[in-house]
């Protein structure tokens, strides 16, 4: 990276962060060869991260936009089921606002630290004793109730979402672009309608998110899957740039 180097931001949750293989065979890195050989100052940030949801992506791009000025951001989500169940660690309405000391290393005091200390061990000492007794059929249990106490409904999920791309459409203008490669959404038509009336770029591709592009079958994307995502990617990115020198 130069100082004349341009930006384009990805952000995502561990779908686009790909850990499972090298960084050259992942999305991010396909786009980033790709890119080299046609527009050689334009880097990829890959700024996706396991369980970030748009909320989280928005304070993760504001505290990274300090280090690499964006020139481009593409939001891509995969599922609307992991949309929904990340979205219930927050309440409506979602405050956007950045605190003074937002991205401050906060120096633990000693007092802090302790305390901090003894509320893990007292946590260990309470889940200890179900290491032990607990049986499979009891866990199995205990996560259908979790699941079904750790829910929001649809229209909360879609509502959450759209102050998310509206928000990042205020900021960064026709510089952001929200991907969905969400093939379980049935509200996918709503959100392109409200994209279209609220002029945010929007791109949907529900192919890419089919078993043979996942790992098993139903995880994350393999080999293929971040194929097909880079070289979606690239080609709006390629015909982008056309258009602007035109």
């Amino acid at each position: 990276m130069t100082p004349h180097s341009k930006y384009c931001v990805l952000l995502g949750d561990s779908y686009l962060e790909a850990l499972q293989y090298q960084g050259n065979r992942i999305a991010a890195g396909i786009v980033q060869d790709k890119l080299t050989s046609i527009m050689s100052s334009t880097q990829i940030v890959n700024l996706g991260s396991s369980a970030h949801d748009p909320y989280v992506m928005w304070f993760r791009l504001k505290f990274y936009e300090k280090y690499y000025p964006p020139s481009r951001i593409f939001l891509v989500y995969e599922s609307f089921g992991n949309l929904k169940h990340f979205f219930t660690r927050w309440k409506s309405p979602l405050d956007f606002s950045i605190q003074p000391k937002f991205g401050v290393e906060q120096h633990a005091n000693k007092f802090r630290l302790a305390l901090s200390n003894i509320r893990s061990f007292s946590a260990f000492l309470t889940i200890l004793p179900r290491l032990f007794t607990k049986k499979t059929n009891d866990i199995a249990s205990d996560h259908a109730v979790n699941n079904a106490l750790d829910t929001i409904s649809d229209e909360s999920a879609i509502s959450m979402l759209q102050d998310c791309l509206l928000q990042f459409r205020n900021k960064y203008g026709d510089s952001f672009t929200y991907i969905s490669i969400m093939s379980d959404n049935p509200y996918e038509a709503r959100i392109a309608d409200f994209c279209m009336v609220n002029s945010i770029n929007y791109l949907y591709n529900p192919h890419i998110m089919k078993p043979g592009n996942l790992i098993n079958g139903d995880g994350h994307l393999n080999l293929m899957g971040n194929k097909l995502l880079a070289e979606y990617l690239f080609d709006f990115i390629e015909n982008a740039e056309e258009n602007k020198r035109l």
